[in-house]
């Protein structure tokens, strides 16, 4: 049934060896249409949260680990914040969604989803990472120098 296929393969590409498949392990992720997926930790894990299959809205969260090929199921955010077309980031551990529809096809952008990788918590508030050292801006701050923030580009 091609509901039930699930992602069996990662696809890479390199100049060498062009496209090859790695078959992949640990509970896998549905076919879906309309999830978010982005990156995470310079681009060793993949984040897969939510989208669309025939009748069912989705509220699951997937790490994928590029290095082993291992998909990781999270704990889902419940079926009244399920969504799909969502758009992602990542935050130091912190994966945060927006956007998206609802099962009732509502726009759903006032409300953001936070959740700990880590932990494999929702979290109801974000709360900036701050370094020991820094004194009020995170480490993943950076602000435009004077000069360059007058310059013509």
């Amino acid at each position: 049934d091609n509901l039930q296929k699930r992602y069996q393969y990662f696809r890479t590409w390199d100049q060498t060896n062009g496209w090859t498949e790695t078959k992949t392990k640990g509970t896998r992720p549905f076919d879906r249409n309309y999830g978010c997926i982005t990156q995470a930790y310079n681009g060793t894990k993949l984040i897969l949260f939510g989208g669309i299959i025939p009748g069912k809205y989705l509220d699951d969260i997937y790490i994928f680990d590029i290095a082993t090929a291992t998909w990781t199921q999270g704990k889902g955010v419940g079926a009244k914040n399920a969504r799909y077309g969502a758009v992602g980031a990542v935050t130091n551990d912190l994966f945060v969604a927006w956007g998206g529809r609802n099962r009732d096809g509502e726009v759903t952008s006032n409300l953001v989803l936070i959740y700990n990788m880590k932990t494999n918590v929702w979290q109801k508030r974000y709360t900036p990472f701050r370094s020991p050292k820094s004194k009020g801006l995170g480490t993943s701050a950076h602000l435009p120098s004077t000069q360059a923030s007058k310059s013509r580009l």
